[in-house]
């Protein structure tokens, strides 16, 4: 029987994003004092459960997926072929995600880029401002009306292992409060041009369908630009 540790072995996925993702990505990680595959592999298993949680209960259909699949592979910003290494455990998660939903597993990794930078034509479609109030973010996720302090460790090291932790906290947070969507960022919309980032989307609410494009006009709108 494998020992634990053999088990979680690293292991290397490959997978293709957007070009233009990814060298935003490469130019802001450039700045910072992380290793690439270490903070990806944190981030895919944080974000996992939560896209367990947004799409707990459905199921994209072959036709969904194949239209999905056919905008990423063809959409305008060309794609590159990227490879990581992570947890075996941390693959075998994501995995067991896209068999149970059916979903496209490169369109899960496009959106997390996509909102890992919240690019501002993503941020001003969300309506999110470019700073949050902490304390006000942290009695909103609390439900409760009273001010909340919402402490920050003295300890840099443990105020970045807060934050690695669950990246996208303040972004649920604040969209929990400013959206109709809420804090479900799989289940978003994308407009035509970035179908090819969607996780989730019924039949009837892909292109060609009268509902997709009403939307679509107003998500163009809102995101001329990447």
């Amino acid at each position: 029987m494998e020992t634990k540790d053999k088990a979680n072995k690293p292991q290397k996925i490959s997978f293709r994003v957007s070009e233009v993702l990814l060298k935003l990505f490469n130019e802001e990680l450039l700045t910072l004092p992380i290793s690439r595959d270490l903070f990806l592999n944190n981030l895919i298993k944080t974000e996992c459960e939560h896209l367990a949680a947004d799409l707990h209960g459905k199921h994209l259909s072959d036709e969904a997926r194949g239209i999905i699949s056919y905008h990423l592979k063809h959409m305008d910003k060309r794609t590159k072929q990227v490879s990581v290494v992570i947890d075996t455990e941390v693959a075998a998660r994501l995995n067991e995600i896209v068999a149970t939903t059916n979903i496209v597993r490169d369109s899960f990794l496009n959106r997390l880029f996509y909102l890992l930078l919240l690019t501002e034509p993503l941020r001003k479609r969300l309506k999110l401002p470019e700073e949050i109030d902490l304390i006000k973010a942290h009695a909103i996720s609390e439900g409760r009306n009273e001010i909340l302090w919402d402490t920050i460790p003295m300890s840099p090291l443990k105020w970045l292992a807060q934050v690695l932790a669950d990246p996208f906290r303040y972004l649920r947070e604040e969209l929990s409060r400013t959206t109709e969507e809420g804090a479900k960022l799989y289940l978003m919309p994308m407009p035509e041009k970035l179908l090819g980032f969607t996780c989730y989307a019924e039949d009837s609410f892909l292109p060609g369908t009268d509902i997709y494009k009403r939307i679509d006009e107003e998500l163009n709108e809102a995101m001329k630009d990447f």
